[in-house]
């Protein structure tokens, strides 16, 4: 199954190792958005939903990616969510609760993430 996912940054070369990985997963039909609206036109567009997932950078147009995301779970609640976040698991955890986050990515992700992260998606679409 094809997966879409849109990463949300305005620093893609920041994340080279991180996407680069993401992209060597046959599943994942991976695109960049600059800036939050950006992102909103594109998830309605073409229709994101159920599989897809989105990954916010930690600050988003001066915003914090949580706030991003509530937003988007007002709007569409079928995406799938992973958030940049320098918060430790507890803090962010308590921050993004009801959310419905993936997970955490943390700043400067390795491959390793990348991984991490396509696991939890996979294991959400059994």
């Amino acid at each position: 199954m094809t997966r879409r996912i849109l990463f949300v940054t305005n620093r893609p070369k920041q994340w080279e190792e991180f996407t680069s990985r993401l992209q060597h997963h046959p599943e994942a039909a991976f695109s960049f958005a600059t800036t939050f609206a950006e992102a909103g036109d594109r998830m309605k567009v073409e229709r994101y939903g159920i599989g897809d997932l989105i990954i916010l950078d930690e600050t988003i147009d001066e915003r914090s990616a949580i706030d991003a995301a509530k937003e988007i779970v007002m709007s569409n609640v079928w995406v799938s969510l992973a958030l940049v976040s320098a918060l430790d698991e507890e803090a962010f955890h308590e921050a993004a609760e009801g959310l419905g986050i993936l997970c955490r990515i943390p700043p400067g992700a390795s491959a390793a993430d990348a991984d991490r992260l396509m696991g939890a998606l996979a294991a959400i679409s059994r």
